[in-house]
């Protein structure tokens, strides 16, 4: 298994693709309302808004918790 390119940004759109994936691997529901939710906050998920790694290590740290950046890669290489 080779290594994962380390993503250093995503736009908003992968990052609402890379949420998608994450909710399915965990078998989490409510997406849809969780996203809007986001928005309503500020994080332009239809864009092409360039969200940093660390960005997105908080927005994944506040909706699952400690997640390792090496994890997040992992999703965002999938998508």
């Amino acid at each position: 298994m080779g290594d994962i390119d380390l993503k250093q940004s995503i736009t908003g759109r992968e990052l609402k693709r890379a949420i998608e994936k994450a909710f399915a691997i965990l078998g989490y529901s409510g997406v849809d309302a969780l996203l809007s939710d986001l928005e309503g906050h500020g994080i332009a998920l239809n864009s092409d808004k360039q969200y940093q790694l660390d960005e997105i290590n908080v927005i994944f740290e506040n909706l699952f918790g400690p997640v390792s950046n090496l994890m997040i890669n992992k999703i965002l290489h999938e998508l």
